[in-house]
């Protein structure tokens, strides 16, 4: 018979998060590596989640990470907000990210 904690460790999900260059989003859950992307604006990030099925699984989550950049302002805020909200969320951890520009990009 399997442990408990064995199962609960298949079950956890890491999610990386990197929209400082084109919109990346891998999760990974019980040992495999789910890639998606998207060369389209930044703004329809949210839909790569739907594709990844998040909803079905994000119960699971156990660590979230992202790419606080240099990046260009909207791109990079999108991505640490999503990741953001999703600590606040669904992790105890309550980690802020704050986002890096490039240096032609002011933040205003």
């Amino acid at each position: 018979m399997m442990k408990w904690t064995n199962i609960k460790e298949k079950l956890n999900m890491k999610i990386l998060i990197d929209t400082t260059d084109n919109n990346i989003l891998i999760i990974e859950k019980c040992g495999n590596s789910y890639k998606y992307s998207s060369t389209k604006k930044t703004d329809q990030f949210l839909k790569l989640l739907k594709i990844s099925k998040f909803d079905k699984y994000k119960n699971n989550i156990n660590n979230v990470d992202v790419n606080t950049g240099p990046g260009g302002y909207t791109s990079t805020r999108i991505g640490v907000a999503i990741a953001n909200v999703i600590n606040n969320l669904y992790l105890d951890n309550k980690e802020i990210y704050l986002p890096k520009y490039k240096k032609r990009d002011r933040g205003y």
